[in-house]
């Protein structure tokens, strides 16, 4: 009778020495099609027995747990029985997701990773997330001198210290991370901030400035002070090519931008006269930039080729009839410097500067007008960009621009002009 019992004990131990350890996958928070959960599930299921997001969302339920964190995974484990629990969620950027995983085991610290990826039928997604869950669970085996699902039997004071080294815990486990991504050979990517770090920005909207022209003069008859207001359509885009799939090496920095402005409806009244003047007002520019990401925040440098015009319409006027106001059309090159700052994850503040050197003034610096003339000139702008959808924002901003001209010939005894731009502007933009 007894060896009949060693027999089938003998029999059955391999059995019971290859037992699959239980694994609980959590719903996957964002994953609306399943198929991130189905993903894990295939990846892990020759090893474990898994109990599905299904089963797992109907436990939750029944202990009233609304999502899974440090706080309820003690209790959802030990409900289940299972000595590993795999929950996250997914987020989406742009055109691309972010899966963020942690994988939670008895007497373990819990591990955390996450991944980027554009579809989850991609092979090179589903690759490395097979290679990252096999990393992760390789050491997540059950360890009955630490386990834990003694938890609520403790004394207050001995949950305070629990909590205490969990803490302690998260702390070491980040730094292993880190070690761990330092070992792989994959780029590790930055977190996107969905403004600041947009690879491209398409923006449309209007804008309602002012502009002045005076004279710093002498004499018994200076020329008129000019000064106009109106509205402007304006449409800018920001492009870096390289950054659609990583913010990380050179070329994602690699970028272009340009502006244009158009101002609607403006014109001069001729002194002296019942008439007025239609006044083509515009300004564009077009250059290449250098983004720089720190943090969630970004700063941009470059140079552009910056274009101004200011030019009336004298068709309709006689000889005898004129109107005292040089055009001006003012070229340049410039500088440019464009930093954006992170106020909150939908919100930045930018600020950005362009220091046009100028190649010609126009009209304004011919023989008729007031002849040759040095230039310091300055363009800048300021506000606040505010996410209001994954891939759309609202710019609310003010911008002030100056091109102070010194003349080396006093004619009319002018000596010198200011000619400046102040307005406000809204725009609607599209990010990727």
């Amino acid at each position: 009778m007894i060896r009949r019992l060693l027999l089938v004990a003998w029999l059955l131990l391999p059995a019971w020495a290859i037992a699959k350890p239980t694994l609980a996958l959590a719903p996957i928070e964002g994953d609306k099609d399943g198929k991130v959960a189905e993903l894990i599930e295939g990846a892990v299921d020759e090893d474990f027995k898994v109990l599905g997001p299904k089963k797992v969302e109907a436990t939750m339920g029944k202990l009233d747990i609304g999502e899974v964190d440090r706080k309820t995974i003690k209790k959802l484990r030990k409900k289940l029985d299972a000595e590993i629990v795999v929950y996250g969620k997914v987020d989406k950027e742009g055109k691309k997701k972010n899966l963020t995983l942690s994988i939670s085991a008895r007497g373990k610290r819990t591990q955390k990773f996450e991944i980027d990826y554009k579809s989850a039928d991609a092979k090179s997604f589903k690759k490395e997330l097979r290679g990252e869950l096999n990393r992760r669970l390789a050491g997540a085996e059950r360890d009955d001198s630490n386990n834990d699902d003694d938890e609520d039997e403790k004394p207050k004071r001995e949950d305070k210290r629990e909590a205490k080294r969990d803490d302690d815990g998260d702390k070491v486990r980040k730094r292993r991370d880190r070690d761990d991504d330092d070992d792989d050979d994959r780029p590790r990517k930055k977190k996107r901030h969905a403004i600041n770090h947009a690879a491209l920005r398409i923006s449309a909207g209007g804008v309602a400035a002012r502009r002045t022209l005076t004279y710093d003069a002498g004499g018994m008859a200076p020329p008129p002070r000019v000064g106009t207001f109106g509205g402007a359509g304006r449409i800018d885009a920001e492009l870096y090519p390289a950054a659609f799939d990583s913010l990380k090496g050179p070329a994602a920095g690699i970028g272009f931008a340009g502006e244009f402005e158009k101002t609607l409806g403006v014109s001069i009244d001729v002194p002296g006269t019942a008439k007025s003047t239609p006044i083509n007002q515009m300004r564009y520019s077009v250059g290449a930039r250098y983004r720089v990401v720190f943090g969630p925040s970004s700063f941009a440098f470059g140079a552009s080729y910056w274009y101004r015009q200011f030019v009336a319409d004298r068709s309709s006027l006689s000889g005898l009839e004129g109107l005292d106001m040089p055009d001006v059309k003012y070229k340049a090159i410039a500088p440019t410097g464009v930093l954006r700052l992170a106020a909150a994850p939908n919100v930045a503040i930018y600020f950005s500067a362009e220091i046009p050197l100028l190649l010609d003034a126009g009209p304004i610096q011919n023989g008729q007008n007031y002849g040759p003339a040095s230039v310091i000139a300055f363009d800048l702008e300021g506000g606040a960009e505010i996410l209001v959808g994954s891939n759309y924002a609202v710019r609310l901003a003010a911008q002030f621009e100056q091109i102070g001209l010194s003349f080396s010939k006093m004619n009319r005894d002018v000596s010198g002009a200011k000619d400046r731009l102040m307005g406000v502007t809204a725009t609607f933009e599209v990010l990727y």
